[in-house]
């Protein structure tokens, strides 16, 4: 993959294959097409990018990915797994450019709208606030008890991590390996992903909280974050957005240059 030097010349660095030893074959939910569908009109309803950015958007298949993660669930809870990965890159990317004080508002308002879906959001507000809302109003019809707690809890730590992200924006910090990875285990949003799998399952708290599964969900999401950050390096670098890639964290902490840095983080995925 070309990226982008500072004396405008190309260079290549090539993705890792970090899952080539994964020993689990990969199957796809068979209304990936149909849910898919369905899920990206909702959106485009919204309106919510320009047709250039909407076209780019559309390009990275959301609905093939979450029918990728979640094989085996219904239509209805496949439904909320699409719009859930829409409604993730719609934050992000209203996110992203705002300073922290705005994005506060932001989630504010997202946050409102998902702990009271049946409350018409005001006229004139930011559009995530009706889009969070109507992405929960259908998605907890299909959910149980602790699968709802879960989605609201875990999208709110989401939505509060992109304040710390846009604080770090702000005054210019770099975090360690450890301090980057403590705010994106919650903004990297997998969290929340795992919630669709659990829309039909009631789990009691010692369950969903033993320490073996808290201890798998990091291992998960880590290696979701080493896989994320790789393959977002080059266009998050391009624009400017990369201080929250592990990438350009690993190259920061440990003076390496990028060869370096992709090395380091894909042996730690191998690891995990």
């Amino acid at each position: 993959m070309p990226v982008k030097t500072n004396d405008e010349g190309q260079r290549m660095f090539y993705l890792p294959r970090t899952l080539e030893n994964w020993p689990w074959p990969r199957a796809i939910n068979p209304y990936y097409k149909e849910i898919q569908a369905q899920s990206d009109a909702w959106l485009h309803g919204f309106k919510a990018f320009s047709d250039k950015a909407q076209h780019a958007f559309d390009m990275c298949d959301f609905g093939r990915a979450a029918s990728l993660f979640y094989p085996s669930v219904t239509k209805e809870q496949l439904r909320t797994g699409c719009d859930l990965m829409n409604l993730f890159f719609v934050v992000d990317e209203y996110t992203d450019v705002e300073p922290a004080h705005v994005v506060r508002e932001m989630v504010d308002i997202a946050i409102d709208a998902l702990n009271y879906p049946d409350k018409p959001r005001p006229e004139g507000e930011i559009l995530l606030g009706e889009l969070t809302r109507q992405f929960w109003d259908r998605g907890r019809k299909t959910a149980t008890p602790s699968a709802a707690r879960h989605m609201v809890e875990s999208f709110t730590a989401f939505l509060n991590s992109c304040v710390e992200q846009a604080a770090d924006r702000d005054n210019g910090y770099h975090r360690t390996v450890d301090e980057y990875l403590k705010v994106r285990r919650e903004n990297v949003g997998s969290h929340s992903s795992f919630v669709p799998m659990e829309l039909g399952m009631n789990f009691p708290d010692e369950v969903f909280y033993h320490p073996v599964i808290v201890e798998l969900s990091t291992h998960i999401t880590d290696m979701v974050i080493v896989d994320n950050d790789i393959f977002s390096y080059n266009r998050e670098q391009a624009t400017g957005t990369d201080r929250h890639n592990i990438l350009t964290v690993v190259m920061h902490q440990f003076k390496l240059d990028l060869d370096g840095a992709i090395d380091r983080v894909s042996q730690y995925h191998e690891k995990v």
